[in-house]
């Protein structure tokens, strides 16, 4: 299993220490850093170096460490160094997180990309700004480094333009002057130790919990010699970097974000009966306009049967709406929009060709969901298992939430409908490789009423199976409704009729 988010946060402030001992592009500044605070950052350093939490980074002809103290970092440099001493450089590359910042392309890509999805940086971009950006040469300031720590301690709404108020409250130590250098930040991660977690725990006494400080180093009579708790690590070489990809889902495998040309599909008919397949088969590719054809016919005639079969083909493929762009002679050309979830299948096929925020959000929300849910290379049947259960332990099913009815609303909201649900379910099963469909219909609810339902049928060893989430979130995870046959649901489940892309499920699984 992934290392989760909480347990990376556990050891933020080691993470943070251990910043400094990486060997990076640095920038020397101008301007001389003031004594005073050289002399503070050379003192807490060599505090950090003795808790084994500093190594320098290189060493001196006499075997000392060189801090390099009087040197800033670019953000590009810093961002990345950070993603690495938190563990978190082989999830950047592997899953490829996606960021909205044109200036922050190539290698330094899958390091802002982790950074973003986790919250520790928005960004510099202005807001409404149409262009958003991260500024990677630029210098990292005081207040950028205070803010990336109190967010990565799980502080939200920091004021990023002043977060000194906050930092004072939790008891960040920052300097005063101009400039801010990698003595300054020795001092500012020596103060974190003692600073309080937004949960209210103490960090020192959660990384000696966790075994990244040894108690005995909190002695007077410690010496310096510590080893680095997360072993060595390399020093940073852009030429290593070859270009991402998502290797660990299947699903994304080979995808590198930017922009793509829209995905422009034809589909020949031999009768109008063939519409509804046809054409719900042209948008499981994420087409975002369909040419339909049918020698010899109407193109008018063409267009009265789409608006006739909207719903049926809707009902079997990701789309949400079909609109008649153009009729031919015995043509009809068919613009289709999508679900959230479909969108961000189109990003990863480079079928997008342009995605926004919400897409790149629900994009990442979904990388961190499968992360905590599966291992990559686990069974199908336990990755969909996984799913299932982050899905229902990390939302609240029929509350009013912002977009019930898409995937955002589960994976980044916080609860759904039955259609949120299934989107949600759907979207992580793609991205694990795994095929999945939704399936729309009917339940009979207790009351005796029959309400509209959306589940999904999944794809396990060969054969496919009924997963109900919504039928399964009674706030426990339960799993009556998962990996069961067309007939264990048909006893409270009514699918609309005449949905020729559904397939059949003719038994329940056998764990075991």
């Amino acid at each position: 299993m992934y290392k989760g988010v909480k347990e990376r946060l556990c050891c933020i402030v080691t993470a943070l220490c251990l910043f400094f001992s990486v060997s990076g592009t640095a920038l020397a500044d101008g301007e001389e850093v003031p004594t005073e605070r050289l002399e503070a950052g050379e003192d807490a350093a060599w505090t950090l170096h003795e808790l084994g939490l500093m190594s320098g980074m290189s060493q001196e002809a006499d075997g000392t460490p060189n801090f390099g103290l009087e040197l800033s970092v670019d953000r590009a440099s810093a961002v990345t160094m950070l993603v690495r001493v938190l563990g978190g450089e082989k999830e950047a590359k592997a899953m490829n997180y996606l960021h909205p910042f044109q200036d922050s392309t190539g290698w330094m890509s899958p390091y802002v990309g982790y950074a973003y999805a986790h919250g520790i940086t928005s960004g510099t971009s202005t807001p409404g700004s149409t262009v958003m950006t991260f500024s990677p040469t630029a210098p990292l300031t005081a207040n950028e480094f205070l803010t990336w720590i109190l967010r990565a301690l799980g502080y939200v709404n920091v004021d990023w333009r002043d977060p000194r108020p906050l930092a004072d409250q939790v008891g960040l130590a920052y300097p005063e002057g101009e400039g801010y250098y990698r003595a300054d930040m020795a001092v500012t991660a020596l103060s974190a130790l003692d600073c309080a977690a937004a949960d209210g725990t103490v960090l020192r006494k959660r990384l000696i919990e966790s075994g990244a400080i040894p108690v005995s180093s909190l002695t007077p009579d410690v010496t310096g010699g510590a080893t680095d708790p997360f072993g060595p690590v390399d020093p940073f070489d852009p030429a290593e970097d070859t270009g991402a990809s998502n290797a660990a889902y299947p699903g994304a495998s080979g995808f590198t974000p930017g922009p793509a040309a829209p995905y422009t599909a034809e589909v020949t008919l031999a009768s109008l009966a063939d519409l509804p397949t046809a054409l719900a088969g042209a948008a499981r590719g994420h087409a975002e306009r369909i040419r339909v054809r049918l020698p010899g016919g109407d193109g008018s005639a063409l267009a009265l049967s789409l608006a006739d079969e909207a719903e049926v083909i809707t009902d079997m493929c990701d789309a949400v709406s079909l609109t008649v762009l153009e009729t031919g002679a015995d043509t009809v050309d068919v613009g289709v929009s999508y679900s959230d979830a479909a969108r961000v299948m189109a990003l990863t096929e480079s079928r997008l060709a342009s995605p926004d925020q919400e897409t790149v959000a629900l994009y990442n929300a979904a990388v961190r969901a499968l992360l905590s849910a599966a291992l990559p290379g686990d069974d199908t049947f336990s990755v969909v298992l996984g799913i299932h259960d982050y899905i229902l332990e990390h939302s609240t099913y029929g509350a009013p939430f912002a977009d019930a009815g898409n995937a955002a609303g589960p994976l980044l909201s916080g609860g759904g409908d039955s259609e949120g649900y299934a989107r949600a379910f759907r979207l992580l099963c793609y991205m694990a490789g795994i095929d999945c469909v939704l399936i729309r219909g009917a339940v009979l609810a207790p009351t005796g009423i029959l309400e509209d339902r959306t589940w999904n049928k999944v794809c396990v060893d060969g054969a496919w199976y009924n997963v109900d989430l919504s039928s399964d979130d009674t706030g426990i995870a339960k799993y009556n409704y998962f990996l069961v046959s067309d007939a264990a649901i048909a006893t409270d489940h009514i699918p609309n009729p005449d949905r020729p892309l559904w397939p059949n499920a003719p038994w329940d699984y056998a764990v075991g």
